[in-house]
């Protein structure tokens, strides 16, 4: 499908907006342009894959979890997320939106019971928090049925671009606590391939125009809010619309099939 921000907005709040703010965010979509590069390359990928069951690794507050199950529908969607307070918010939001094809839980990706026979598995920006990341490929691996795939969003091996080579801009990046700075996609494949997946396919994103879009939302949020809010239109879009423009960038999708008898 071809994704707009405004698809994961307005309702995409608890509770859902209304007046002026709800036609904002009908408009421009929620103001992330992390969530929309992820949600224009995710529900893109996911559409040509079989997903009539998902299991969603580190589904955060869930808003793309549920934009997906509403995209895939008829899908079953399993979300694991280690993050209590993240999984209520889900919740509250799934019984807004009615989102029943869905389940929410709280767990460790790297320790809990992720069941088996999924058709699909996504892992999404979450990677590069994964300690043992061999371990976890081969527990993905084996709740996957034979054939099914693995959609993985990650970051390449970061050195500083565009505004984020200074010093003053990079202090308005929050600090995310990952536990790997990045990966090549060799050493990726690599991996995979000891886990049981075939030689995954791979697309590079966030590319030039979007990631001055990133910059420009780090910094403006930092500094002004009334300018972060008159770009968030266009930063958003920009994102949204990522995988059309030309170059490449130092985000990685894969996708790779189990190869598991």
């Amino acid at each position: 499908m071809i994704y707009r921000p405004g698809i994961i907005g307005a309702d995409y709040v608890v509770p859902a907006a209304r007046g002026f703010k709800g036609a904002y965010l009908r408009c421009c979509g929620l103001p992330d342009v992390r969530l929309h590069l992820s949600a224009a390359y995710a529900l893109r990928l996911g559409d040509a894959l079989p997903h009539s069951t998902v299991l969603d690794l580190g589904s955060g507050n869930g808003a793309l979890t549920i934009a997906m199950t509403a995209a895939w529908h008829p899908v079953r969607v399993m979300a694991l997320e280690r993050d209590e307070r993240a999984v209520d918010y889900a919740r509250r939001l799934q019984r807004q939106l009615g989102a029943r094809q869905v389940e929410f839980r709280v767990g460790d990706i790297e320790r809990a019971d992720l069941g088996d026979g999924y058709d699909l598995v996504t892992c999404l920006a979450v990677l590069q928090f994964v300690r043992d990341i061999p371990a976890f490929l081969h527990r993905v691996a084996r709740c996957l049925r034979p054939g099914g795939h693995l959609l993985l969003q990650t970051g390449e091996q970061w050195k500083p671009r565009g505004l984020m080579r200074f010093a003053r801009f990079r202090r308005d990046v929050p600090a995310f606590g990952e536990v790997h700075e990045g990966f090549e996609v060799e050493g990726l494949g690599r991996m995979l391939a000891a886990a049981g997946f075939d030689h995954p396919r791979v697309l590079h994103a966030l590319k030039p125009a979007s990631r001055l879009a990133k910059d420009l939302f780090y910094i403006s949020r930092a500094q002004s809010p009334l300018a972060f809010r008159l770009l968030t239109p266009a930063l958003n879009l920009t994102t949204a619309f990522d995988p059309w423009w030309p170059g490449t960038g130092p985000m990685l999708f894969l996708v790779a099939a189990s190869t598991s008898a």
